[in-house]
């Protein structure tokens, strides 16, 4: 934690490079979702269908990137983890404390799940499969739903894993990736990620993901001690400073003393 004038100083600098990332991210993804939303939704149109998965796949991986931005920063632990609480909240005590990529990962899988649930476009096979999708969609869609899994186990076990399985094995999916998606650990994820990175793309890109979030995990665990700082928020600060104080002890309050 901060304590000298210099070290408070050089605090204050890297919690706004902290909160302008966020504004710049989410701007983009307000941006995205307007032009998105000023479509009609068409459930039974594949080309809506591709247009509302890639849309959805966009605004992840703008919403990840900006996450693991935090990686390649500088930061001192205090304002990493903080940084890294306006996108995940481990416990969150209701929905107003979920953190913005939970909250976007729960927006995100109750579309695709009535999707994959209602969407004539996809067939029988009840995935965007070949040949009205192409490999990108259905790339994009397997990421999205594994992200949706911790939020609706009991359909997933029950409905989809045994459609992706069925799919693998006709050969529209790699098996390598449904191991991938159904692994019941943190190391056999990381096993399953290392055998995917002989398969073509976009599926080596499974690998790359693993690798980042493991990478975000082992950077958390190296500041144990690190203090939370109160909320980042994704207002501006340019030129603004923070006036550094402690955390607020109770309550889902914002930073004080932004001016």
């Amino acid at each position: 934690m901060a304590g000298l004038p210099g070290e408070q100083f050089l605090q204050e600098q890297q919690l706004c490079e902290a909160q302008d990332t966020l504004h710049t991210m989410v701007a983009a993804i307000d941006a995205m979702d307007a032009e998105f939303q000023a479509q009609p939704e068409m459930l039974n149109d594949p080309e809506w269908v591709r247009s509302a998965i890639a849309h959805m796949a966009q605004v992840d991986d703008t919403a990840r990137d900006a996450l693991f931005h935090a990686l390649d920063s500088s930061w001192e632990p205090d304002v990493f983890a903080t940084f890294v609480q306006f996108f995940i909240n481990p416990r969150p005590a209701g929905d107003e404390d979920m953190g913005y990529l939970q909250r976007l990962d729960r927006d995100h899988y109750t579309l695709l799940k009535r999707i994959l649930a209602e969407s004539a476009a996809l067939g029988e096979a009840g995935w965007p499969a070949p040949p009205v999708f192409d490999a990108a969609t259905s790339y994009q869609t397997f990421v999205l739903a594994r992200r949706g899994l911790p939020l609706d186990a009991a359909w997933q076990q029950s409905t989809l894993i045994p459609r992706l399985k069925k799919l693998a094995g006709q050969g529209d999916l790699p098996m390598a990736a449904v191991a991938w998606y159904t692994a019941a650990s943190p190391e056999d994820l990381s096993m399953q990620a290392s055998a995917l990175a002989g398969v073509d793309a976009p599926w080596s890109g499974l690998a790359a993901q693993t690798k980042r979030t493991e990478a975000l995990l082992t950077a958390l665990r190296k500041a144990p001690d690190a203090e939370l700082l109160p909320p980042l928020t994704p207002e501006p600060c340019g030129v603004q400073k923070f006036t550094v104080e402690p955390a607020p002890k109770a309550g889902n309050q914002t930073r004080a003393g932004q001016e």
